[in-house]
C-alpha cells in the first residue's frame, strides 16, 4: 500500500542471542579460503531503525554468489564448498521485522524462517 519504516529489524538462529545484523549469523562460515581471511559478500544491507522500504519494494539482506567468490580468489569446488556452507547455515534463521506505515501506524510484524 504505501512505504514501510523500519522500527525493528531482529535475526536469530538455534537459541543464539538476537541480532540486527544477519551476517553475525554467518561467522560459522569457513573463511581459511579466502585470501582476505574474510567474506566480502554480493549483497548485504543492514535495516536500520527508520529504514524506508518503498511500496512494493525488496531488501536483499545477505547474498553470496560463485562470481562474488571468484573475484574474492575463491575458485571451483572450494566456491561450491563455501556456497553450500552458506545455504546450510541461512537454514532455521528466524527473522522478525517491525514496521510502521508512512503515517505512524503500526502494521502487522513480518516474520519469516529461512528454509
Amino acid at each position: 500500500m504505501g512505504p514501510a519504516i523500519i522500527k525493528s529489524a531482529r535475526f536469530e538462529k538455534d537459541g543464539q542471542h538476537p541480532t540486527e545484523r544477519i551476517v553475525e549469523l554467518f561467522m560459522r562460515l569457513n573463511t581459511e579460503r579466502l585470501p582476505a581471511g574474510r567474506i566480502r559478500w554480493a549483497t548485504f544491507a543492514a535495516l536500520p531503525t527508520k529504514r524506508v522500504i518503498p511500496a512494493q519494494g525488496e531488501v536483499p539482506l545477505l547474498r553470496l554468489t560463485f562470481e562474488s567468490l571468484e573475484n574474492q580468489g575463491v575458485e571451483g569446488r572450494d566456491g561450491l564448498q563455501l556456497l553450500e556452507q552458506f545455504d546450510n547455515e541461512k537454514k532455521g534463521i528466524k527473522a522478525r521485522i517491525e514496521y510502521k506505515d508512512i503515517f505512524g501506524n503500526e502494521m502487522e510484524p513480518l516474520e519469516h524462517t529461512f528454509n
